[in-house]
């Protein structure tokens, strides 16, 4: 016969709590195990994430100072060849007023040589047509003798005043 109410349900109930009982007594251990052990992980993960992030952040700390350094030494660098490139166009500049002076006085002793040249030049052919003519002049009033001795004197001064 069926129990019908309550009492029919006492049995169900009985062997509800038997198998919830055995569950919990057999089950509380390794039930127990598996929540410490993912507590472990969990906490284990957890701490791993903050040990990475410290070590992310101190290599992004060593790797802005390196930048910064890199940064101050390319500074220290420009500003070095800066100096450098400015040094060197002003010894080139003063090379080459050097060499502009050099040139210009090289060419004020040639021009002084040819003035020098063209002026004994010119002090020749007056003389050689001074003595032409003064040895027409006495040709005209002097004899042979006369005319060779004067004309050998005249050049002696001449020639001992140039």
């Amino acid at each position: 016969m069926a129990a019908t109410g309550i009492e029919g349900m006492i049995p169900y109930a009985v062997n509800f709590t038997i198998v919830a009982s055995a569950a919990i007594y057999f089950g509380r251990k390794p039930l127990a195990k598996f929540v410490f052990q993912r507590h472990e992980r969990a906490k284990n993960l957890v701490e791993s994430a903050a040990d990475t992030q410290r070590e992310a952040k101190k290599r992004f700390e060593k790797v802005m100072r390196s930048i910064e350094n890199s940064l101050e030494e390319v500074q220290t660098l420009l500003n070095e060849s800066e100096a450098g490139a400015k040094a060197e166009a002003k010894e080139i500049l003063e090379k080459a007023e050097a060499d502009v002076a050099k040139v210009k006085a090289d060419a004020e002793k040639i021009v002084e040589y040819e003035r020098n040249g063209q002026l004994e030049s010119l002090k020749q052919r007056v003389i050689s047509r001074a003595l032409d003519q003064a040895e027409v002049e006495l040709h005209k009033d002097m004899n042979d003798d006369f005319h060779s001795t004067a004309l050998k004197r005249a050049k002696t001064q001449i020639e001992a005043n140039a």
